[in-house]
């Protein structure tokens, strides 16, 4: 063994349904085995799984390749690294990130798309609304004074959907902010957070920026992240142990103060599994939560 004594460091942990499994997922880089931290993660529906350092890893064959954006000559000195991910296939993938920086793979080549802000993109999600694919971008300003929600459209083009203007996004001490964005059917779903509550907003694809619902007030901390199976049933995750669960009528929340040491940063449903992801503050460790439908 070329490496002798060392072991690689674990970068991901897998659940099979009965028990853990770290592993090393790892990547060619200039000729030299590469084992970044991970910072983004993302399954495609027929199963395939794609994971960003930063950098995009797409699956080939049994392991995954790197696409230095930066050494292709894509990406540039002023852009950052890109850690959301979204796609329908790996012939349309989608990755923001820092700086405002979003690039598009057809299958081909990689191509960077021009946001129009340089604040940092959080989150990511879309859907194939009728015939042409639609993505909405969430960006949030380093001190989380204001923040943006972009729409991507088929032919690639970027348009502001909501910013500061908008009638939730408040003013003066208010220094609200999305964060957190998924979409179903023809709604868009949004979290924002305020100094002292955050709200869950339900807006319509293609609608007026004004037309919007708010769906529930949250005091207990900023919601992070929204994923769901259906209109009906959708799990928000976020800050002081923030779980919420909407079933088409109402919103339950599962915890309240005084547990509030987890930060849940991200979330996702599939059948009746939810899982969410984030980290204890008081130690800090990783905090995985899993839960399952009684049926």
């Amino acid at each position: 063994d070329s490496l002798g004594n060392w072991v690689p460091p674990y970068n991901a942990v897998y659940w099979d349904g009965q028990e853990w499994e770290l592993k090393h997922i790892y990547v060619e880089y200039r000729g030299q085995p590469n084992w970044a931290p991970l910072e983004g993660v993302f399954a495609l529906p027929d199963g395939q799984v794609i994971f960003s350092s930063g950098l995009p890893y797409l699956p080939e064959n049994d392991h995954w390749k790197l696409y230095h954006l930066w050494d292709m000559g894509v990406l540039d000195q002023n852009d950052g690294s890109v850690n959301r991910i979204w796609g329908t296939s790996l012939s349309n993938l989608y990755f923001v990130g820092r700086k405002g920086t979003i690039a598009h793979y057809d299958g081909r080549r990689w191509r960077r798309l021009e946001s129009g802000v340089e604040i940092d993109l959080v989150n990511i999600s879309g859907i194939q609304h009728r015939i042409d694919p639609i993505v909405w971008v969430v960006g949030v300003s380093p001190a989380y004074y204001y923040g943006v929600v972009l729409e991507i459209g088929p032919d690639l083009t970027i348009r502001t959907l909501f910013d500061e203007q908008h009638p939730l996004f408040g003013t003066g001490d208010d220094h609200t902010h999305p964060d957190a964005v998924w979409l179903e059917g023809d709604f868009g779903y949004i979290s924002y957070a305020g100094v002292n509550d955050s709200w869950l907003v339900r807006h319509r694809i293609h609608g007026y920026a004004s037309y919007y619902k708010i769906l529930h007030v949250e005091p207990q901390g900023a919601i992070w992240d929204i994923k769901g199976n259906a209109l009906n049933d959708w799990f928000a995750v976020g800050s002081r142990d923030v779980v919420l669960h909407y079933n088409g009528m109402s919103v339950k929340k599962y915890f309240s103060w005084p547990t509030w040491d987890i930060r849940y940063f991200s979330v996702d449903v599939k059948g009746d599994w939810v899982v969410a992801c984030g980290i204890v503050f008081s130690n800090p460790n990783a905090a995985i939560l899993i839960g399952k439908r009684k049926r």
